[in-house]
């Protein structure tokens, strides 16, 4: 194992080097490490698949995030399609150097890897990977369950355990900012229950965190739910009072139009100009009534002037009825 890992330390070297070709160049000597791998590691066992090896590969595809991969991606197709046979390590080492070479949101690495678990459906890595794009594409719910199908096949690994995890926060805290609190109660009730998380006392402590913040959130949403309904509840007093209100003014002007119309054929100027003042007054009333009824303190009103005004508007229509 420590070879085989000197060896693709010293691939990096060159690479950052810029020492690819010829005999000692990166590509020669990564073409040989994908032959010794073929016989080492063969198809996915965790006994042989080491967490320590693993992690090499890892980072040894990271560098391709900014380095030219096409000639190392041209050289592990070489090796595929001369040996059909323990091939499952060249496609892992493949995986890695293609998932950070091209653009990790695109249609063309989710068919990638959507081929690669037809063909090795119980390797967890190609679900571990699978669960990044899911991931990155916002698709948690089925992220999540590609994570735990590669704890399923793989319990003991860690680094599954994290990034599984971490997955489901993300999902509990983006339901959580969208304000779907009962999406994220079952979320959280789905991570609790989840005996790998369980057994952690970190992920243990990072759930009583998690569940604090739950409580919390429904807490705020109940009261924002009893001020919704308050608020409902006192617009459709107002609506139904202002109703009430125009009902009443349309009243007056109905009655007020119906009598003018008479008083104008049995009336006398004079008459005429007290008629008018009379519903000059009338329509004061009305308009100092309605500030009246939607005045909060109602107390105050009988200490303004408009409270005068309404008992002088009341004598005119008194004395005006003497000269109609």
């Amino acid at each position: 194992m420590g070879e085989a890992q000197t060896t693709i330390d010293e691939i990096k070297i060159l690479i950052n080097e810029n020492k690819l070709d010829g005999v000692d160049g990166a590509y020669e000597k990564f073409e040989n490490y994908l032959k010794e791998a073929k016989q080492k590691y063969g198809s996915f066992n965790k006994n042989k698949w080491l967490s320590g090896w693993r992690l090499s590969i890892y980072k040894f595809g990271q560098l391709f995030e900014t380095k030219d991969a096409s000639q190392f991606i041209t050289i592990l197709n070489k090796i595929l399609e001369e040996d059909i046979e323990n091939n499952e390590v060249i496609e892992f080492i493949k995986s890695e150097l293609m998932w950070n070479y091209f653009p990790k949101d695109s249609d063309f690495a989710k068919e990638y890897f959507e081929e690669l678990l037809k063909k090795y459906p119980c390797n967890p890595e190609f679900h571990h990977s699978y669960s990044h794009y899911l991931e990155r594409n916002e698709n948690y719910e089925k992220a999540i369950s590609e994570c735990r199908l590669a704890l399923k096949i793989e319990p003991q690994n860690r680094e599954f355990l994290i990034t599984c995890f971490d997955r489901e926060k993300i999902f509990f805290d983006q339901l959580i900012f969208e304000g779907q609190i009962f999406k994220a109660e079952k979320q959280f009730q789905n991570m609790q229950t989840f005996e790998l998380y369980t057994y952690n006392s970190t992920f243990n402590y990072a759930l009583f965190l998690l569940k604090d913040r739950l409580n919390d959130h429904k807490v705020i949403d109940n009261k924002i739910a009893k001020i919704d309904n308050i608020i409902t509840q006192k617009t459709e007093e107002e609506r139904r009072r202002l109703i009430e209100i125009l009902g009443i003014f349309a009243a007056i002007l109905g009655f007020i139009f119906t009598n003018v119309n008479i008083a104008l054929n049995s009336l006398n100027f004079e008459e005429m100009l007290w008629l008018m003042l009379e519903m000059a007054a009338i329509f004061l009333i009305f308009g100092i009534s309605m500030s009246y009824i939607f005045q909060k303190d109602k107390n105050s009103f009988y200490k303004e002037g408009k409270f005068w005004i309404l008992i002088a508007l009341f004598l005119v229509i008194i004395i005006s009825i003497f000269f109609i």
